[in-house]
């Protein structure tokens, strides 16, 4: 889509049921999930879609992310109910 044009932007309001930020997180991270992430970013990169400095930038910080476990990640996250572990 990107390479025929598509134009993408972000909305001002949800469009879909969208899975609180622990929920989420909790199913994205691994080195898995990091292998995938890299890949996707350099296909965005040769395509042109990003610049050598944003493909940079994504891999380190979503890379970070994700291989930070997640027992870690949800000590920090403040919007999950402690109670459901």
């Amino acid at each position: 889509m990107i390479l025929h044009g598509a134009r993408f932007a972000n909305l001002p309001e949800c469009s879909a049921g969208v899975p609180r930020r622990c929920e989420r997180d909790n199913r994205r991270g691994g080195l898995n999930m990091f292998r995938s992430g890299a890949f996707l970013a350099e296909d965005f990169l040769h395509d042109g879609f990003t610049t050598r400095g944003q493909f940079i930038r994504n891999l380190a910080i979503r890379g970070v992310y994700q291989l930070i476990p997640t027992g870690i990640k949800r000590n920090r996250c403040t919007d999950c109910d402690s109670s459901k572990g």
